[in-house]
């Protein structure tokens, strides 16, 4: 679904039998799109993790409030079947 000159980007990680299949001239070549896959955000680890530490230092990053609970190590069940039922979106484990 992307536009005369577009990118799609291929992001998460499918099993490594899966095959992508795209009509090249009308659906590429004509078109002038790309297909592009994605590791990572496509991120510089070196580069945007220390960036992404001191924007939530600054508070400029909310991270806090994607966390539904705080959960010990012992109720990691009990965290998955909140998550499954739509109780939390996001737990982190505390030990």
């Amino acid at each position: 679904m992307a536009r005369r000159g577009g990118q799609t980007i291929l992001v998460g990680v499918p099993p490594m039998d899966v095959m992508v299949t795209v009509p090249a001239m009308i659906g590429l070549i004509v078109q002038e799109k790309t297909v592009k896959g994605c590791w990572y955000g496509s991120s510089d680890v070196r580069r945007d993790v220390p960036r992404l530490i001191d924007l939530y230092r600054k508070g400029d990053l909310k991270l806090d409030e994607l966390i539904s609970r705080e959960i010990k190590l012992d109720a990691i069940n009990d965290a998955f079947e909140a998550m499954k039922t739509g109780e939390v979106a996001r737990s982190v484990v505390v030990y």
